[in-house]
């Protein structure tokens, strides 16, 4: 016996001679339990697709970790332009700090034993802190290159920008745990230029809802990282820093 579909249970319901009520009754319920059942089936499918797609990324510099703000870059496949208060929010979260400063590379370099790749360590001088705890004067970080021994790393944001004379903006993740390997704190920069912040996939950020301009001069990049032309694909773009230290300000006051 075929089971009934809806327009032949409505047709029973409808007709005089309809067969038992109840048998119809049950048949309806039974076809709508089948429904739920493979709604659900397909819905626990789903999730474990996006939970194999996280485990595989997590860990992996540029893709958001659980100690890392979200991604925030713009363009690259590895990163998500984040409004910046959603960016400042996690950052709390986590005890993480914005800084203003300058930037100078050591020459240290320390290679991820899970990723393979290369992270430069660079010492950061003239340090403004603007959200978040201070950080001290001198401090060292380790910054990403998206390279490793053979090569650029496909798929990775691109690696690390800066101003010609060291300005940037640095996030610093102080607990870093899913970098267990790293031998310091876990630094996203980007290049400051004036009164403006340069956004682009190096280091992951992104204009985060503020207006844009394209961004064509000079920046500093760790040495055979091919950052700057890796970035310019996906677009290179300046926005306010003024904008992006208030609304740091501002998240900071309604956080507390």
């Amino acid at each position: 016996m075929h089971p009934l579909d809806d327009k032949d249970i409505l047709a029973s319901l409808a007709a005089d001679s309809a067969p038992e009520p109840e048998r119809v009754l049950a048949a309806v319920r039974r076809k709508r339990t089948r429904q739920l059942r493979r709604r659900a089936a397909v819905a626990v499918g789903a999730l474990a697709v996006v939970a194999a797609g996280l485990s595989l990324t997590q860990g992996v510099p540029g893709f958001r970790d659980a100690q890392e703000p979200p991604a925030v870059a713009f363009g690259g496949n590895a990163c998500a332009d984040k409004p910046w208060e959603e960016i400042y929010s996690y950052a709390r979260e986590i005890g993480g700090s914005f800084v203003v400063a300058k930037g100078t590379l050591t020459g240290r370099s320390h290679a991820m034993e899970r990723t393979g790749e290369r992270m430069y360590e660079m010492r950061l001088s003239g340090i403004r802190t603007f959200f978040g705890s201070s950080v001290a004067e001198g401090s060292l970080v380790w910054i990403p290159s998206a390279t490793s021994r053979s090569g650029a790393i496909a798929g990775q944001p691109s690696g690390s920008l800066w101003a010609d004379d060291g300005s940037l903006m640095a996030f610093l993740n102080p607990t870093p745990v899913v970098r267990e390997d790293l031998p310091g704190p876990y630094t996203r920069v980007a290049p400051v230029v004036g009164d403006r912040l340069i956004a682009s996939a190096a280091g992951c950020w992104g204009p985060g809802g503020l207006p844009s301009e394209p961004y064509t001069g000079k920046l500093a990049e760790i040495p055979g990282s091919n950052s700057y032309r890796r970035a310019a694909v996906t677009g290179i773009r300046s926005i306010s820093l003024e904008e992006v230290e208030r609304i740091g300000r501002h998240t900071a006051v309604e956080d507390n």
